[in-house]
């Protein structure tokens, strides 16, 4: 786990900051990069791809941010109700996917 903070920075100086720690941490600890897995290799070279919320979104469940409605505020959502809104936007979604 990482956790790190620096005064007066924001959110891209941080994901610079995050980047070049744990490179150079893959790097003397790991031997370089990528990295080889049972299943999967991972590369950890810089530049790292920089994606919005709503785009992962859409790229890996189908689902585009726009098309959610917003609640009502006494509507709770619970691992039941949740299905039956992505199913409204048109997305195959599972218990295991919330």
């Amino acid at each position: 786990m990482l956790e790190l903070y620096q005064a007066y920075a924001d959110y891209n100086v941080m994901m610079d900051l995050t980047e070049e720690v744990i490179s150079v941490c893959v790097e003397k600890y790991c031997g370089g990069s990528p990295i080889k897995s049972d299943e999967e290799t991972i590369d950890f070279n810089r530049p790292w791809r920089r994606a919005k919320y709503a785009e992962l979104l859409k790229e890996y469940s189908g689902c585009d941010i726009d098309d959610i409605e917003a609640p009502a505020p006494s509507r709770l959502y619970t691992t039941q109700t949740a299905p039956q809104i992505c199913y409204r936007l048109s997305c195959v979604w599972s218990i295991r996917h919330l």
